[in-house]
């Protein structure tokens, strides 16, 4: 509950500093973007609120690339950069009906990654660095990059601005404290 109330603070920060333009812009955006094999989205292609965490249930984790038609499925929300290979996921169902002879269905993945780039604004791996990704596209590498930046000068300006002072601590160690989802299905309530 604590945290729900601090979430709620620093969304009503930022519904009131941000500019009418740039909300526009981003209300335009789509909840997924596909291009080529791969596909983008914040949270997963079932909502932008869903932690795609790197313990997720295989299946799940099969389940939510498949779902986009893409072979890579690029991520965030849960600012973990981390990537993860399901490799041949083999999905038998069986589908059975009263007086009928059991249907059986099987479905072949071949290999499906998920790569999170993790955060350049408030990373949760341990350290105040910002993360991102480099994925070329020719040889299917990733490669997870890691940069130092002036998390202090951000840190005083959280305080400065009157958000609550865990921001400024969870930014200073690299992690989200409190609010981590025992639960890796877990979807933030906003």
């Amino acid at each position: 509950l604590i945290a729900e109330k601090r979430g709620r603070q620093a969304h009503e920060w930022t519904n009131q500093v941000i500019h009418p333009e740039v909300r526009d812009y981003l209300a335009q955006l789509p909840m997924t973007l596909q291009a080529e094999n791969m596909a983008f989205v914040h949270g997963s292609p079932n909502s932008q609120h869903e932690y795609l965490l790197p313990s997720m249930d295989g299946f799940a984790a099969l389940e939510r690339v498949v779902s986009t038609d893409a072979d890579v499925l690029f991520c965030g929300h849960t600012h973990v950069p981390y990537v993860r290979e399901l490799e041949d996921g083999k999905l038998s169902v069986r589908v059975h009906q009263p007086g009928q002879d059991d249907q059986q269905h099987q479905f072949t993945a071949s290999l499906k990654r998920i790569i999170n780039a993790g955060s350049v604004g408030e990373p949760r791996h341990g350290r105040p660095n910002a993360t991102y990704v480099l994925y070329d596209t020719d040889t299917a590498q990733v490669t997870l990059r890691e940069v130092p930046y002036d998390y202090e000068k951000t840190c005083a300006a959280i305080v400065d601005k009157g958000l609550p002072p865990i921001f400024a601590w969870r930014l200073a160690r690299g992690m989200e404290f409190a609010e981590r989802a025992d639960d890796p299905s877990h979807v933030c309530q906003r």
